[in-house]
């Protein structure tokens, strides 16, 4: 098997995919490979790229939340937050799908808000379910666990950034 970066699947028109068909593959030949850390785009937060780490050894996927706040509204939970923590920044708005505990990788359990966000990685596009926590200290502002690479990734440690960051333009977050 060769490793190709920006083909489309075969069995999907060139361009990007709805979240809702999202690149699913049938076969190790069909998955896209990326590196061990990518660029990612969250359209519905109105940022543009946020660098991220591929971690297999997640289940599941992690962003990092400035002044993160629950609210209920409207019959629901809500997560208030921010994304870059800079003065003026608007305050990002997501319904709370579920409360998880999660096990960090220092063995600490913290119980997490549940997302549901678009994640475009190259040309394609599918929904994954997000934590939100504060990754402050971290390097990087997102991990994307097992349940959001399953089926459609396949990691190549020895390689980063394969997918580039200007293929559907926007701005960098570092």
């Amino acid at each position: 098997m060769s490793l190709m970066c920006h083909r489309a699947f075969p069995h999907q028109a060139s361009g990007c995919t709805t979240a809702a068909e999202g690149p699913r593959a049938d076969s190790m030949d069909d998955r896209m490979i990326v590196g061990w850390r990518e660029w990612v785009q969250l359209p519905q937060t109105g940022r543009g790229f946020i660098r991220a780490k591929m971690d297999t050894g997640a289940r599941t996927s992690a962003l990092h939340a400035y002044d993160l706040r629950m609210e209920h509204a409207d019959g629901a939970d809500w997560a208030l937050f921010h994304l870059l923590g800079r003065k003026g920044e608007a305050e990002q708005r997501f319904r709370v799908k579920a409360v998880r505990s999660i096990r960090s990788s220092n063995g600490m359990v913290e119980e997490r808000p549940v997302v549901e966000l678009d994640m475009t990685m190259g040309r394609h596009s599918w929904s994954v379910e997000v934590t939100l926590t504060d990754r402050e200290q971290m390097a990087y502002r997102m991990l994307v666990g097992r349940e959001a690479l399953s089926g459609r990734i396949l990691v190549d440690p020895s390689r980063s950034h394969i997918l580039g960051r200007h293929l559907q333009g926007g701005w960098v977050h570092t």
